[in-house]
């Protein structure tokens, strides 16, 4: 009978799994695409840091675009 609860937190960590990675690969290419670094998409899955990292990347100059 325990098993139907480990599958179910399975599924849930599969959905999380999936979730993050739908979530950081846009943010890999918009984070290129300004002349960071694309590592910085992990910041995404961070719940307070991801705010503060959007607000960057909308307000700060572009590496990019100064080229």
């Amino acid at each position: 009978m325990c098993w139907q609860g480990q599958v179910a937190g399975d599924l849930l960590t599969l959905i999380l799994f999936l979730t993050c990675i739908i979530i950081i690969i846009p943010f890999w290419k918009i984070f290129e695409r300004s002349g960071h670094s694309g590592w910085w998409s992990l910041t995404q899955i961070v719940p307070v840091l991801n705010i503060f990292i959007l607000f960057f990347l909308a307000y700060t100059k572009w590496p990019a675009m100064s080229k």
